[in-house]
């Protein structure tokens, strides 16, 4: 059960956004809707806008909201509730 892995900090700071050069990733727009993803490769995203809750087989429901910056590690497999479209800024590690 991967998800207990996830990282989240609520209200990502400044200094942290310019460390990483997280303004400088892609961004992803997404509707409201809901899906499984897998994740073969690590990923770290920044929540620009939106309410998610992502849930691993057998596993409690996890929320994410405006600002919060968030890892899935490699193997995590869950799926997502977006009650509200949104964007994120995201980056994938091999």
């Amino acid at each position: 059960f991967y998800l207990l892995s996830v990282s989240v900090t609520s209200g990502a700071f400044e200094s942290t956004l310019g460390e990483l050069k997280i303004l400088n990733w892609p961004i992803s727009i997404f509707e409201a809707t809901s899906f499984w993803v897998d994740y073969d490769d690590k990923e770290t995203f920044l929540l620009l806008e939106a309410f998610v809750t992502t849930t691993s087989d057998g596993g409690e429901p996890v929320k994410f909201v405006k600002g919060d910056l968030v890892v899935f590690p490699t193997g995590v497999n869950c799926r997502w509730d977006v009650y509200q479209a949104g964007s994120k800024h995201y980056h994938f590690y091999n």
